[in-house]
């Protein structure tokens, strides 16, 4: 099992000439949601690039959906895709993932170091760490005067966030879309280390694998669907998957694709 150093996680370091993350989920989902008519939506249009902090791809490990608090290993056995080929990783465990962004202070808040330091001491991040983690994003919206700020509760227990509907004031929009990213940056790495922990447990760099792999797991395509014929599907835009399936958005947003699906939760922050 080979091991890379991501180049283009999170924003590699904020103020660099990498393409941001949102631009690159932006091309990959409007790739991937070809039979999806809600994709890329304001999610990926309604924000600055300096807050582009959902990483295309992560390493990951470790905390699983079950509500358990304590971090727990990844299985380390799968160092070859579903069609036998050789596939490389960010890391080979959790703390070496963690130390990847621990090491890259430029693009952390205090409030992740905080607790991306005491989660790599402890294994990964836990349950509780995650959900006050949003609750604070939560708060920070709520303290810049905005309403109904909700979130998508995933059945994997991951959350995402869900943008207000449009008004017609769009120079008021664009800030609560600015504001908005300037509260999710504050948590966005410690999001993503969870995210992975969940739904990329094995560190594929391949954005495709780790999503497969974990539709795999969850048992939402055969053992056998590999990332090639999921390839060759999104080419025909023919999915033998359902994309609006929750817990398939559930594997989509552990692996950082964000697109919009039927039945997804909507709200208006300035009512």
């Amino acid at each position: 099992m080979s091991t890379t150093v991501p180049n283009a996680t999170k924003q590699p370091c904020r103020g660099t000439a990498y393409p941001t993350a949102r631009q690159i989920i932006t091309l990959l989902v409007c790739l991937i949601t070809a039979l999806a008519p809600a994709a890329c939506s304001s999610e990926d249009d309604a924000s600055k690039d300096a807050a582009d902090t959902a990483a295309v791809q992560e390493p990951s490990t470790g905390v699983t959906g079950n509500g358990e608090d304590s971090p727990s290993s990844p299985d380390e056995s799968a160092n070859t895709s579903k069609d036998g080929a050789s596939s490389e990783v960010f890391a080979n465990s959790i703390e070496g993932y963690i130390d990847y962004y621990l090491a890259q202070p430029a693009i952390l808040s205090d409030y992740e170091t905080t607790v991306l330091t005491k989660a790599r001491e402890q294994g990964g991040v836990s349950v509780t760490q995650y959900e006050q983690a949003w609750s604070r994003y939560k708060q920070c919206m709520t303290d810049l005067g905005y309403k109904n700020v909700i979130l998508d509760h995933l059945p994997n227990g991951l959350y995402q966030r869900v943008m207000s509907d449009t008004i017609p004031d769009q120079a008021k929009y664009d800030k609560a879309m600015r504001d908005d990213d300037d509260c999710y940056d504050d948590i966005a790495v410690i999001a993503q280390v969870y995210n992975a922990q969940i739904g990329n447990v094995h560190f594929y760099t391949d954005i495709d694998e780790g999503f497969i792999d974990c539709l795999r797991r969850n048992s939402l395509v055969p053992i056998s669907y590999t990332a090639d014929q999921y390839s060759e599907e999104r080419a025909s835009q023919q999915l033998s998957f359902n994309l609006n399936d929750p817990e398939v958005v559930g594997c989509a947003v552990a692996n950082n694709y964000f697109y919009g699906y039927e039945g997804e939760p909507h709200t208006n922050w300035f009512q």
